[in-house]
């Protein structure tokens, strides 16, 4: 999407929220000005809280820190930083001397396969600390680690499946959470083997929940 679409959006999710729920905006973008820009947006929107990414064109831990730092202190709300398999440089202690220097970050979106890091950043930062779970098959593990939410791209499809998943678990309902999370793995299969996000669409298309016209060319099909 380009920044003046992802603004549309942002906009248009605060309004149907409408309050009933919090409105989390990535303001992620290989352009650091663009960064900058949907994060100063975002805020102005009406966003509950923002993500950022660990950028990728700054060299090393420190400049690291002190990049996230700066764009953290920015918008007067809430921020999470999105740690993925690749951001080595962004550990437990980088995150410790960021928070110290951003109060206002609060929480990470993971999309690594490490479980140990939900227990330890819960252990080091207390048990506020948010931890969104964004790795489809560790979902359930890390819930039940003491992540507070998902990023699930199933959720388009069958959002049912995944609050029940979620619910079961924060109320200790570990079999119901189980079975849950099985009756969503293979959906999560299904769009880890095709080209996400083609894949969620053509589920949604199929369910009647996103007209044919909207997707586009497909090379990859589900069975």
């Amino acid at each position: 999407m380009t920044s003046g679409e992802r603004r549309t959006l942002t906009a248009t999710a605060v309004e149907v929220a409408a309050c009933r729920m919090e409105v989390l905006v990535d303001t992620a973008s290989e352009r650091p000005r663009d960064t900058l820009e949907l994060t100063e947006h975002a805020a102005t929107a009406g966003a509950d809280a923002i993500i950022v990414a660990v950028p990728q064109h700054v060299p090393h831990r420190g400049a690291v820190v002190a990049h996230l730092a700066d764009l953290a202190r920015r918008p007067d709300l809430p921020v999470l930083v999105h740690i993925s398999e690749t951001d080595s440089s962004l550990d437990l202690l980088a995150l410790s001397e960021l928070t110290s220097l951003a109060p206002n970050v609060v929480g990470v979106q993971l999309s690594t396969f490490d479980l140990a890091f939900v227990t330890e950043a819960l252990m080091t930062f207390g048990s506020e600390f948010r931890i969104l779970a964004d790795v489809d098959e560790m979902t359930y593990f890390m819930l039940a680690a003491g992540a507070h939410g998902c990023v699930h791209p199933i959720a388009n499809v069958v959002p049912g499946w995944v609050a029940e998943m979620y619910y079961a678990v924060a109320k200790d309902g570990f079999v119901e959470g189980r079975a849950a999370h099985r009756r969503l793995y293979e959906l999560t299969r299904a769009v880890g083997a095709a080209m996400r996000p083609l894949a969620v669409k053509q589920m949604m298309s199929r369910l009647g929940l996103l007209p044919s016209a909207e997707l586009g060319p497909i090379r990859h099909s589900i069975p």
